[in-house]
């Protein structure tokens, strides 16, 4: 069984296997048949090592990580091969393998989830011309992937594995610095929660929750009254008699309406207003807004609620911006009037605020906010005010901007190094004082920013 294969990075005819079998093959390609055969040490043991990973360079050295923990460097530039050093730095299968763009630098992990660096010495020819360099420790299971990245004279190595984080290296300063890890991916708001609302006998909140191709929106009443008794409600006893208890301040969820989108394409993003009126929800293809509305039979006097769908030719669509993949309403428009805004950013990282909501006037994109550095970063949150007068975005680079929508202007930028240099992953504006943004980092630290005094709070 082969378990790696790679080509040679000069000589395309020249192809290279290992596996199971605890050899290396050198083939002609064009010939289709092995030119030479290279075996690995077993000190020992019945069974030869399993060859895991596997680096050619471009002298035809190579590099192989097998299943005894030992990483070998072979010279391969002939028939005949032979073993320029062997390391055992590693106290357990070496899965895999990176190199440096200039290579003289090689890495390797596995399942002793040691990151180790062996550097080359171009000087000496002879068997100390690799040598073992440093190592690192920071993922908690098995390293299963290593990779390089060459960007302006800068190079990084990145480590991921089963811990599920991704690590990454200066590779230049690799024995000064300590990795620094990458924060868990961010997951999409599927379930969205309107304000309490007084319309009936109780409050109520209204519930949107986003599936892979389909919404629903659910209607919970909250009765306070059976929250101040204790919101305890016995509902049975299990067999031995005991009481089986629950809160029950909140009556059972009522579904209005399910809305279902074509099974080709996924949901992207949703949202709904304050309010629960207006429905936002993006797909692969273009933005869709609905109106929550309400219907009563005269005759038996039950209420049924449906969406109408708001059309309108402004709405973005799928094209040069891509498609919409955040959106947030916002509260009430400026005094003049109870138009709701709704902010919709796009992949190219364009935001655009519209606003117009009404079955009679057509929907309009009011502002269209760039992002200020040029850098074209993509948005992965986007946070509104409840007094709709903020709206804060978090963009991948890690930086945060924050827009005033009563004048649809820049209002001020929060960098990384104001945060300690730490990654936003989230944010949100306090219920009770909206000039407060709470902003959460992925090293697991937290900020309080002012955006009326442009500074991090001291609280």
């Amino acid at each position: 069984r082969i378990l790696a294969v790679k080509w040679h990075p000069l000589e395309e005819e020249t192809l290279f296997s290992a596996g199971i079998d605890g050899m290396i093959r050198k083939w002609d390609a064009n010939k289709g048949r092995v030119v030479a055969m290279f075996e690995l040490e077993r000190f020992g043991k019945r069974t030869p090592p399993f060859v895991w990973s596997m680096v050619v360079l471009k002298d035809s050295t190579v590099i192989v990580g097998d299943s005894y923990g030992q990483v070998q460097f072979w010279d391969c530039s002939d028939e005949t091969g032979f073993l320029l050093k062997s390391f055992r730095e590693h106290k357990a299968d070496v899965l895999t393998l990176a190199c440096s763009h200039d290579e003289t630098k090689i890495f390797a992990s596995g399942i002793d989830s040691r990151v180790s660096m062996f550097a080359c010495n171009p000087e000496d020819e002879g068997a100390n011309r690799w040598v073992y360099s440093y190592s690192h420790r920071p993922h908690t299971h098995d390293v299963q992937a290593l990779a390089t990245l060459y960007v302006k004279g800068q190079e990084t190595l990145i480590s991921g594995g089963i811990d599920t984080q991704l690590c990454y290296y200066e590779v230049d300063k690799y024995k000064r610095t300590r990795p620094k890890k990458v924060g868990p991916f961010q997951h999409k708001q599927l379930v969205h929660v309107t304000e309490r609302l007084h319309v009936g006998r109780l409050p109520i909140v209204f519930m949107m929750v986003q599936q892979p191709r389909h919404i629903q929106v659910y209607k919970l009443e909250i009765d306070d009254t059976l929250e101040e008794k204790g919101a305890m409600t016995v509902l049975s006893k299990d067999v031995q008699g005991q009481k089986i208890k629950r809160h029950n301040h909140l009556v059972p969820p009522e579904l209005l309406a399910e809305l279902y989108f074509d099974k080709r394409n996924s949901i992207r993003a949703s949202a709904i207003s304050m309010d629960g009126t207006l429905l936002a929800v993006s797909d692969d293809t273009e933005l869709r807004l609905f109106r929550l509305g309400s219907k009563k039979d005269e005759k038996t006097g039950s209420i049924s609620h449906e969406l109408n769908r708001l059309e309108s030719h402004l709405l973005p669509k799928a094209g040069r911006e891509g498609v919409p993949v955040c959106l947030s309403f916002a509260g009430k428009k400026r005094e003049s009037g109870d138009t709701h805004y709704l902010a919709c950013a796009m992949q190219s990282g364009v935001i655009h605020v519209l606003s117009g909501f009404s079955l009679k006037v057509e929907t309009t994109i009011e502002k269209t906010f760039i992002d200020p550095n040029d850098s074209k970063s993509p948005v992965t949150s986007l946070q509104t005010s409840s007094d709709g007068n903020w709206l804060a975005c978090i963009r991948n680079g890690g930086d945060i901007s924050i827009y005033n929508l009563q004048t649809l202007e820049l209002h001020t930028q929060i960098p990384m190094a104001l945060l300690g240099n730490s990654k936003p992953c989230a944010c949100g504006f306090h219920k009770a004082d909206n000039n407060n943004l709470v902003i959460v980092c992925n090293d697991n630290r937290f900020y309080v920013y002012s955006v009326a005094e442009r500074q991090i709070s001291n609280w």
